[in-house]
């Protein structure tokens, strides 16, 4: 799909000036002038999701979504772009799908998204749902999944004995669970770096 969108598109193409602002913002690009956006077309072969498949990815496992999100939400617009020039995607239907309020109220959104995929399915669907509010909610799954991820790595570290276990259930019984709970929370809601990437911290 590179290839084609490279052999097709052109840094002046449309679909690539219509995404370049998002590209650089989600590496931390300047993206000011056209010497900047001649520099992000030239590193679209780099994006690590057109270099390599990536960690293996499993839902139930709290490690591989953690590791997958981390190498692969930067280049989620790159995605986006590839596959809407790929599939001749006029604009971006998400638009429409989000900013339809019987769509937030749906009664069975389990049924809403059967439904969507029986009318588009494969990467048109992916494009579909692929916007902002998902790239948000993505980045803000990720942050506190880490955040809460690093508690419980900290307590296996210190909790290794049947002792060591009666003294942790003794200190949350006393509050403690309170301190390790206001330090995940911290770790999300206190950590400049998190707020800049979700673009919260302006």
């Amino acid at each position: 799909m590179l290839s084609y969108f490279i052999s097709v598109e052109g840094q002046h193409g449309t679909t690539f000036r219509k995404y370049a602002d998002r590209l650089a913002a989600a590496h931390n690009w300047p993206c000011s002038n056209e010497e900047d956006i001649a520099w992000i077309w030239q590193q679209l072969p780099s994006h690590e999701v057109f270099q390599t498949k990536g960690p293996p990815l499993k839902l139930a496992s709290w490690f591989s979504w953690n590791a997958t999100a981390w190498s692969r939400l930067p280049d989620f617009w790159a995605v986006v772009m590839v596959v809407e020039r790929y599939f001749g995607i006029a604009d971006s239907a998400a638009s429409l799908l989000y900013a339809d309020p019987n769509y937030a109220a749906a009664a069975d959104p389990a049924a809403e998204f059967r439904k969507l995929k029986a009318t588009n399915g494969g990467f048109k669907l992916a494009h579909q749902i692929a916007h902002e509010p998902l790239e948000f909610r993505g980045k803000g799954y990720f942050i506190a999944t880490h955040a809460s991820w690093t508690t419980f790595s900290d307590r296996i570290r210190t909790v290794q004995s049947p002792k060591d276990h009666l003294k942790w259930v003794m200190d949350m019984t006393r509050g403690e669970w309170q301190g390790e709970s206001l330090r995940t929370l911290r770790e999300v809601f206190h950590n400049h770096e998190w707020l800049d990437w979700m673009g919260l911290n302006k």
